[in-house]
C-alpha cells in the first residue's frame, strides 16, 4: 500500500451536486421515448457525458434554436443527465433511427487514439467538413465526445501499413512530443502540423495516428526490400546505438549512414531502424517480430553488455519518476495522518525512529523544488516501508514501480536486498542512502552505495598517510571492539603504500590500551619525529579518555591524530583537544555554514519547515539533487556518464567506481577534516584526488 505524506496541505473532499430540472416526467429516460405535451410530440433525450447541444441537434436533425426554444432552462450549456424535449418533425428521421444508406449524418463517439484526421480517413470526408459540423473540435476532442460526421461514401478502416504516395503513418507513443517525432523522422515540426492541421489547435494524444511526409529518399521498407544487406531492428528499452552496433558487429557511423534521420545518437524505444549486415555474420535462428514490418528480424549472438554515455540527451518535455522508500512508521504514529502537515507533526509527539526519515524527506522536497525551478518535471512517489519485508513486497506489487527512473531507499539491509532484485529485473537505478553494508551491491549494475565502505576508507587512509613525512605510526585500541581482519588489512595497505625510502627507518606499533594505562603510549612516542596516531574505535568512552591523555602529551610531542567520522558528534570531548592534536577526521560529508549555497538552503528550510535542517536533510538534498540532475543530463542510462559528471553539492562529493559493467557502483569520495592549531576546522583534502578520478 502506497503511503503518501502531504506537506502544508489539508485534503478537503468537496461534493458537487448537479440539479436536474426536467420539464417532463423524469421516468422517461430513453431518447426513443415519445411524449405528447399540449398536442405536440417530443422525444425525451437524456444528455450523456461529453454530448454537446450541437451534436444533439444533428442527432435529431433539428436546429439548436429549436431545442433551446423548447427547453427554456437551456441556452448553450447543458449538463450530464439533463432531460431535453426534442420536437418531432413529421417525415424526418433521426440519426438514432436512421439506417438508410442515404442518411446525411452519422454520430461517432471518440475512442482512445482517434483524431479528426483519423476520422476523416475512416469516413472518407474532408477535415473541414467535420470542423464545419463540429466547431468545438477545432480546439480539442477527448475520449467519449460525440462527433457528427457527414455520411458521403462507404465507411472504411484505414490500414496502418497502407502507403499513400507521399505519407506514412506514425502512432504517437506515451509522453511523445512533436519535437521528439520531428527528430525521429528528421522533419520540421511545421511540416508535421501542415500534414495534420488539427495539431495547430491542440496537443498530441497517446495512440493517435498522424501523417509524416516521406523524404525524397526511398522509404525504409522499400530500401530493405531492394537490398538484402539490411535487417530491421526494433529499439528495445534502454538500448543505445553503441549497444546495437556491438549486437550486429557494425560501426555506429554505418548505422547512422543507413538511417539519416538519426541525429545526435537519439533513438527511442519502439523505433525501427535499418542495420547494415556483413555477408559473413553468424545469425541466430530466433525471430523478432516488428509491428509494422513483415520481414523477420534475426539477431546475431554477440554480447551486449557495453553501454556508452549518451551525452546528447534532451530532457525537454521529459517527466522523471522517482520513488522514495523510507520507514516513516505511519502504522505507529497515530498523528501522522494525511490531514497533517510536517510542521504540525513536529509539534506533536511522534515515534522517535520516524524523526530522521521525516528530516530526510524534507531535504528531498527542497531538492525537487529547486529542480523544478530549472524546468525539470518530476513525479515523486513516497512509500512507507515500516521496516517490514512484507510491506516492501506489497509495495513492489504496484505496477507504477516499473515505470520509475530512480529509486531512493529503502534504508534497512533486509528491505534493500528485495528492492535491489526488483531494480535489477526492471533496469531501474537504486540508491542506498544510509546503509554502510554493501551486500545489496552484488551483481546489480543499477545499484549505488552512497556511504563509502570500510575497505574504501582503509585504502584511502593508507594512501593519505603516505603523504606524511612521519616515521612513527601508532595504532591504539582497547582490545574489545577491534576488528582484527580490518586492522590487518589496514596494516597491509599501509605497508604497500609507504614509499620504499621509508621502509628502512619508520616504526609501526599496535598498542593495547589496557585499563586506561597510558605509560605504554608515552613510551612509544617519538620526541624527534612526527607521531601519527590512529584510533580505529567508535566507542565514546574509550575515545574520549585516550584523546584527553594524548592532549597532555601534545605539549611535548608532535602528534597528528586520525579518527573516525562519528567522533565529531562526541560531546564529551573538548574541541580544543582536537585542535591541540591536529586531529584529522575521515568523513564523506562536511557542512560548511560559511558557504552561500548552504546558507540559502538553511534559510529555505527554516521558511518551509519552521525548524533547523539536520545532517539527514542536507544528505537527502545532495543525493536526490545529484541523481535527478544526472537523469536530466544523460537520461535513464546516466550511470555510464558519471565519470564526467560533477556538480556542486551542499555537504558531500560523489565519486563512483565499479569493477566492470556487471557490477554496482560504490562511492569512494572522502574528505579529510582538519582541526588546526588556529582553531579552524577546514577541509584539507578530498579523496581520491581529482586527477585519480578522470
Amino acid at each position: 500500500m502506497k503511503k503518501t505524506i502531504f506537506l502544508f496541505t489539508y485534503i478537503f473532499i468537496i461534493f458537487s451536486v448537479l440539479s436536474i430540472n426536467a420539464q417532463t416526467d423524469t421516468s422517461i429516460i430513453n431518447s426513443n421515448s415519445k411524449v405528447i405535451i399540449d398536442g405536440k410530440e417530443y422525444y425525451i433525450h437524456k444528455v450523456e457525458k461529453k454530448q454537446t447541444l450541437y451534436a444533439i441537434s444533428k442527432l435529431y436533425n433539428v436546429s439548436q434554436k429549436t431545442i433551446t426554444d423548447n427547453n427554456l432552462n437551456v441556452k448553450e450549456n447543458i449538463g450530464i443527465g439533463q432531460f431535453l424535449k426534442i420536437p418531432i418533425i413529421k417525415n424526418q428521421k433521426t440519426l438514432s433511427d436512421n439506417t438508410d444508406e442515404n442518411d446525411k449524418f452519422l454520430s461517432h463517439i471518440i475512442k482512445k487514439g482517434e483524431t479528426i484526421y483519423s476520422l476523416s480517413k475512416i469516413y472518407n470526408v474532408k477535415i473541414e467538413e467535420i470542423y464545419k459540423l463540429n466547431p468545438q473540435s477545432k480546439n480539442y476532442i477527448t475520449i467519449g465526445d460525440t462527433i457528427v460526421v457527414p455520411k458521403i461514401f462507404e465507411i472504411f478502416e484505414p490500414e496502418i501499413n497502407k502507403k499513400e504516395d507521399s505519407y506514412i503513418y506514425h502512432k504517437v507513443e506515451k509522453k511523445q512530443t512533436l519535437y521528439a517525432i520531428s527528430k525521429l523522422y528528421d522533419i520540421k515540426i511545421k511540416k508535421i502540423k501542415k500534414a495534420n492541421p488539427e495539431l495547430y489547435e491542440r496537443e498530441l494524444q497517446e495512440g493517435e495516428l498522424i501523417k509524416i511526409k516521406k523524404s525524397a529518399s526511398k522509404t525504409e521498407a522499400e530500401t530493405i526490400d531492394s537490398n538484402n544487406n539490411f535487417v530491421l531492428h526494433k529499439i528495445e528499452k534502454k538500448q543505445t546505438l553503441y549497444a546495437i552496433s556491438k549486437l550486429y558487429d557494425v560501426k555506429v557511423r554505418q548505422i547512422k549512414k543507413a538511417n539519416p534521420e538519426l541525429k545526435n545518437n537519439s533513438i527511442q524505444e519502439g523505433q525501427i531502424i535499418k542495420i547494415p549486415i556483413k555477408n559473413n555474420i553468424k545469425l541466430q535462428a530466433s525471430v523478432v517480430e516488428v509491428d509494422t514490418i513483415i520481414k523477420p528480424i534475426v539477431l546475431p549472438a554477440i554480447d551486449t553488455t557495453i553501454h556508452p554515455c549518451n551525452d546528447n540527451f534532451n530532457y525537454t518535455n521529459q517527466v522523471f519518476n522517482v520513488a522514495l522508500m523510507l520507514p516513516f512508521y505511519t502504522n505507529i504514529n497515530d498523528t501522522l495522518g494525511v490531514s497533517d502537515s510536517l510542521i504540525q507533526l513536529r509539534k506533536n509527539k511522534i515515534y522517535s525512529k520516524s524523526n530522521i526519515f521525516i528530516e530526510f524527506y524534507q531535504g528531498i522536497l527542497l531538492s525537487v523544488e529547486k529542480l523544478k525551478e530549472q524546468n525539470v518535471s518530476i513525479n515523486l512517489y513516497v512509500y512507507d516501508t515500516q521496516n517490514d519485508t512484507m510491506q516492501i513486497k506489497n509495495i513492489l506489487q504496484n505496477n507504477e514501480l516499473k515505470e520509475m527512473d530512480l529509486i531512493i531507499g529503502p534504508v534497512y539491509s533486509s528491505n534493500l536486498q528485495i528492492v535491489s532484485k526488483f531494480s535489477k529485473e526492471n533496469h531501474i537505478s537504486i540508491v542506498s542512502p544510509l546503509s554502510l553494508k554493501d551486500t545489496f551491491l552484488i551483481n546489480n549494475p543499477y545499484a549505488f552505495q552512497i556511504s563509502p565502505t570500510i575497505s574504501a576508507q582503509i585504502k584511502y587512509t593508507s594512501e593519505y598517510l603516505n603523504s606524511f613525512s612521519a616515521k612513527n605510526f601508532l595504532v591504539i585500541h582497547d582490545g574489545k571492539n577491534i576488528n582484527t581482519n580490518l586492522l590487518s588489512d589496514f596494516k597491509t595497505k599501509l605497508f604497500n603504500t609507504i614509499s620504499k625510502s621509508k621502509h628502512e627507518d619508520y616504526n609501526y606499533t599496535e598498542i593495547y590500551y589496557y585499563q586506561k594505562e597510558d605509560s605504554l603510549v608515552h613510551a612509544n612516542l617519538s620526541p624527534t619525529s612526527k607521531n601519527i596516531i590512529i584510533i580505529p574505535s567508535e566507542n565514546r568512552a574509550f575515545v574520549s579518555d585516550i584523546v584527553a591523555k594524548l592532549n597532555a602529551f601534545s605539549r611535548n610531542y608532535d602528534i597528528t591524530l586520525f579518527g573516525r567520522p562519528n567522533w565529531v558528534r562526541f560531546d564529551n570531548i573538548q574541541p580544543e583537544n582536537f585542535h591541540n592534536l591536529n586531529a584529522q577526521i575521515f568523513t564523506n560529508s562536511y557542512i560548511d555554514y560559511k558557504k552561500k549555497d548552504v546558507k540559502d538552503f538553511v534559510k529555505k528550510f527554516r521558511s518551509s519547515f519552521k525548524t533547523e535542517p539536520s545532517k539527514f536533510s542536507f544528505q537527502a538534498f545532495d543525493i536526490s539533487y545529484y541523481f535527478i540532475s544526472a537523469l536530466k543530463q544523460y537520461g535513464k542510462d546516466f550511470q555510464y556518464c558519471l565519470q564526467s559528471f560533477d556538480i556542486p553539492l551542499l555537504e558531500t562529493e560523489f565519486y563512483f567506481e565499479r569493477k566492470d559493467n556487471n557490477s554496482s557502483f560504490e562511492n569512494k569520495a572522502l574528505y579529510i577534516i582538519t582541526y588546526d592549531k588556529n582553531y579552524d576546522v577546514v577541509i584539507t583534502s578530498s579523496l581520491p584526488k581529482k586527477t585519480e578520478q578522470k
